[in-house]
């Protein structure tokens, strides 16, 4: 898993620019790259739920805080994935708090 992240085009971009610069599927793909394959789809469901939430600012954080206690759990203490990860809860965070 490491080794194939470490390879990827947009892992090093994401370092190398930043996680604004990437977009929401380039975000979500290097979030998917590194989650072990038993999990991807907790991860794309959480990924989209921020991305797409529509709800009141409370029911976000209980969404928010299933995410940070997911990610908790199977990522590793590496850069680029803490990154991409703080940049998603930014930009749904933003959208929430915008609508």
């Amino acid at each position: 898993m490491t080794q194939e992240l470490t390879s990827s085009k947009l892992y090093h971009r994401l370092l190398k620019e930043g996680a604004s610069k990437l977009s929401d599927s380039e975000l979500m793909a290097v979030l998917l790259e590194a989650t072990p394959h038993d999990q991807e789809m907790r991860t794309l469901d959480l990924t989209y739920q921020l991305f797409k939430y529509e709800g009141g600012l409370r029911e976000f954080l209980g969404v928010l805080s299933d995410w940070l206690y997911y990610t908790q759990d199977i990522f590793e203490a590496d850069e680029a994935l803490l990154k991409a990860s703080i940049e998603v809860q930014r930009r749904a965070l933003t959208r929430v708090l915008r609508g």
